[in-house]
């Protein structure tokens, strides 16, 4: 389904849900359980195939003698796929009741953290939910509730995960809120069936994941109701989950009030923009100068936000989110849109900036637990880490080398156009992304035709809320169609958050199509046959001679041609294809090499050339007749 029609149909069915919720959710099911329904039937296949045999022997009687004839002739043949479908249907059934791994994190008992059990209790109670089987604290930014079936579509265990780092920056009240809106997504008012409609995708996520690792044994059962029916599914089940975050935020609203859930949104957008712009770019930004991952780290990031608050960025920080709209990509509605529905007054500046209380949730209802838990966290996320600090500490030390071997050449000479590439990217990596656009443009004052370097200033550009990047990125896909896929969505993205969404669908349609085209483009150049119909190479002299030149490496090969296959799509990217004749061995020995083994290395020593394919003549008959009519195609 193209992204345009998919977009029209997610608008379509939030007002459809809207007039009549029940109706919708009922739509739902029924799109649901053919989900279902198509898997249970794909996953018996093979008992449908036996059942269908059976039931024409009962009526046709006659048939047994020739259908014993008939597998007589071709038993191995029935053996060997029977063997490859039952496998695979068997992975099919082992998706369907494989439950998809738990949530992780310390659990708590009611010992430890009473007034939470307490709270979440009287929530329960409130909106009418069941109490979760599992309260788990880990070390997110976030707080999730999840359910999962506890066999097949049977029976179901909740677990409610609550981040510390989370609890750490809202104030009680905002916690409470926060914990109503979860709960509210396994309120009986909210609806029972989510779960199960949602572990619908979890079931074919796992099977077609084992599918791909296998090969795909039974792909033609699948891909032709997975392309049709998965657009349909993801759509309906879109505008269900975004009507389930509205109606968690009502719920909420009407026990605790909308202060406290709109403080907690604005707390946490505020929050997570800054950890992930300021705080985990510092932290990261040690590994220039430290051997070791640092200690405390979720020590410090409390520090950080209760202690080390600054306004001005916080100011900035919630007007984006505020800006920022509702998409197709998260179920949540956008902040501004949820702070709306909930009839809160707000505003960007400090005087709706969430206060800071001085006891925050985490001393509350964690007590000294919390102060022990974060010790654990702090110790967990050095021994993960300290891997990859070990690496990176080691790659930025390279980078400053190679960055002070550039400065010092840029001082004396001019730097080659790879090298203030080089230079830009270097500088990217030890500062950030701006650091690298005096040298871009350096690069196209010099080149203006460098595509590299105008995809990657766009790219900056856009970042920077720059809309010049949208010029560079449009050269960019004239120049050189191979961008045209990542440049188009970044400048969706970019005018989706300027409310220029019919602009931006133009670009999101112009990569689609694109895609489309390299996809039978891929298609096209994935094999080669007798039947193909071959052109000249056209390839320049010296090209030719270094292609010969390894292929001469190989005593096993007498003579060789470079031609080219003639393709529809993408005609600009020739198919090249090597054809090589080799020694007819009568008599073969252990120590021959074997034509697939020639060919894997050949073709990995030509591929670089541009070669696409490399195939023993001997094999291709109707081929061997073409070339002698083919000018230039013997090249050895």
């Amino acid at each position: 389904m193209k992204y345009e029609k998919y977009f029209s149909l997610i608008n379509r069915l939030e007002n459809e849900a809207k007039e009549n919720p029940k109706a919708y959710k009922l739509r739902v099911m029924a799109i649901a359980l053919l989900g279902y329904a198509y898997f249970l039937l794909m996953a018996t296949f093979p008992v449908v195939i036996v059942f269908a045999v059976a039931v024409a022997l009962w009526f046709f009687p006659g048939g047994l003698f020739l259908l014993l004839k008939l597998i007589g002739k071709i038993v191995w043949l029935i053996i060997i796929a029977g063997i490859g479908i039952f496998s695979a249907l068997g992975g099919a059934l082992r998706s369907l009741f494989t439950a998809p791994p738990k949530p992780e994190g310390y659990a708590l008992t009611r010992a430890e953290s009473p007034q939470l059990f307490q709270t979440i209790d009287d929530i329960s109670e409130k909106i009418a939910a069941p109490k979760p089987d599992h309260i788990l604290v880990n070390s997110d930014f976030n707080a999730s509730v999840h359910t999962f079936p506890r066999r097949a579509f049977f029976g179901k265990e909740t677990y409610l995960s609550v981040g510390l780092p989370l609890m750490q920056v809202l104030s009680p009240e905002q916690f409470r809120a926060v914990l109503a809106h979860e709960m509210g997504h396994i309120s009986k008012k909210h609806g029972s069936d989510a779960a199960w409609i949602y572990q619908l995708r979890e079931t074919w996520a796992r099977f077609l994941e084992n599918q791909e690792a296998e090969g795909g044994n039974i792909s033609f059962l699948y891909t032709s109701f997975v392309s049709w029916y998965f657009p349909y599914f993801n759509a309906y089940s879109f505008v269900l989950a975004r009507q389930h975050e509205r109606e968690a935020d009502r719920m909420a609203v009407e026990f605790y009030g909308a202060k406290p859930l709109a403080e907690a949104l604005m707390n946490t957008e505020v929050k997570a923009r800054l950890l992930e712009k300021d705080f985990w770019k510092d932290v990261f930004d040690r590994a220039k100068t430290d051997q070791r991952a640092p200690e405390k780290t979720f020590s410090r990031m409390a520090r950080h936000f209760r202690e080390e608050r600054d306004e001005a960025k916080e100011i900035i920080a919630l007007s984006k989110a505020l800006s920022a709209r509702s998409d197709y990509h998260d179920t949540h509605p956008s902040l501004n849109e949820r702070l709306k529905l909930m009839g809160y007054e707000f505003a960007p500046d400090s005087q709706h900036l969430p206060t800071v209380s001085d006891q925050s949730a985490a001393q509350v209802f964690l007590g000294d637990l919390g102060d022990t838990l974060i010790e654990t966290f702090d110790r967990e996320w050095q021994t993960r880490v300290a891997p990859f600090w070990t690496q990176h500490h080691e790659h930025l030390g390279k980078v400053r080398e190679r960055l002070s071997e550039l400065e010092t050449k840029a001082a004396a000479s001019d730097l080659t156009e790879d090298e203030l590439y080089e230079l830009a990217h270097l500088k990217a990596q030890n500062e950030d992304y701006n650091a690298a656009i005096p040298f871009l443009e350096e690069i196209l004052r010099k080149n203006p035709q460098s595509a590299s370097a105008k995809f990657d200033l766009g790219s900056i550009l856009l970042e920077n809320e720059n809309e010049k990047g949208i010029e560079l990125l449009e050269e960019v896909m004239k120049q050189d169609d191979s961008f045209t896929i990542a440049a188009c969505e970044q400048i969706y993205a970019f005018l989706y958050a300027r409310n220029q969404e019919e602009k931006g669908l133009i670009y999101l349609n112009r990569a689609e199509t694109f895609y489309d085209v390299v996809l039978a483009a891929q298609k096209e150049r994935g094999y080669i046959s007798d039947y193909d119909e071959l052109e000249p190479h056209e390839l320049p002299a010296e090209k030719v001679r270094a292609i010969a030149a390894k292929v001469a490496t190989h005593e096993e090969i007498t003579a060789a041609y470079l031609v080219k296959k003639k393709v529809v799509n993408l005609p600009e990217k020739p198919c090249y294809v090597l054809c090589v004749e080799t020694k007819k061995k009568w008599l073969k020995s252990s120590g021959d090499v074997k034509d697939e083994h020639l060919l894997e290395v050949v073709i990995n020593q030509v591929q670089n050339d541009g070669i696409s394919f490399a195939i023993i003549l001997s094999k291709f008959k109707n081929v061997r007749g073409k070339l002698d009519k083919m000018p230039n195609a013997k090249i050895y």
